[in-house]
Parts: C-alpha cells; structure tokens; sequence
C-alpha cells in the first residue's frame, strides 16, 4: 500500500513538472509547435498511464477490502452460539402466554397486574401494536386459554 502512494506521488509529480515545464516554455515560446504537441501529448499518456493505474490499485484495495470483511464475518459467526434449529411456533408462543395467564390468575394476580407485568417484560400484544391492559388480558385468555 505504502508503494503504491509512492508510486502515485512520483507520477503525479512528473505530470505537474511536465505541465509546469510546459506552460513555462510554452509562455516564453521556446518551443516549436512540433515539440509543444509532443509534450502535449506525452502529459496526455502520463494521465492515461496515472489512471490505468490508479483504477487497478482501486479494483485491488476493494478486492483485499471485501476478503478483509469475508474473513471477519466468518470469525463473528464463528463465535456466535448456535441456535436451535426450530423456534417455538406462534401456536406455542400464545399456549405459553395463555399458560403464564392461568399461572398469575392461579397466583391472585389481577387483570390489571397482569397487564402492568407483559408491559414491563415487553411481552408484545396479540396484535403487535399498543400495550396490554386489564381487559385485553382477560379477552386473550379467554380467547387462548
């Protein structure tokens, strides 16, 4: 990476000097038309050569960046804890809650503290929008439980 900057750095400094002899000749007309076209067109090659390059070296960093970021995410599922193959279905999700219902119920927990509770879990409402009250409790259990 280091050469390459320096590589870059010499070229780019070699087409400022060509430029700069040129406009300084060019101001003095030392130079032929012939030798002015010359150098002309030998600032356009160096440009072309600076790009060629600079587009290989770009296709090569963002190459060596993606097998960089292919070996990190590897390393990182590497380490994660292997899940269960299965997830428990919303079938046995809303058994569960129904279940835990019937458990505060047993328990003397009102409607309302049962509400109060999902919410501080942050146990999701059978629709997935707004928050359990007492009565929204009552109509799941006896829709569940």
């Amino acid at each position: 990476m280091q050469e390459t900057k320096h590589t870059v750095g010499q070229i780019h400094n070699g087409i400022r000097q060509l430029d700069q002899a040129v406009k300084t000749q060019a101001q003095m007309d030392l130079l032929q038309p012939s030798t002015q076209d010359a150098m002309q067109k030998l600032l356009v090659e160096y440009q072309q050569i600076l790009q060629t390059f600079l587009q290989n070296q770009q296709e090569e960093l963002i190459t060596s960046y993606l097998l960089k970021i292919r070996e990190q995410t590897a390393q990182v599922l590497q380490r994660l804890p292997i899940l269960p193959k299965t997830t428990p279905t919303q079938t046995q999700q809303e058994e569960s809650l129904a279940d835990k219902i019937a458990n505060l119920r047993t328990e003397g927990k009102s409607w309302s503290a049962i509400a109060q509770m999902f919410n501080i879990d942050s146990i999701p409402t059978a629709s997935g929008k707004g928050k359990w009250h007492g009565s929204s409790v009552k109509k799941y259990w006896e829709r569940n439980g």
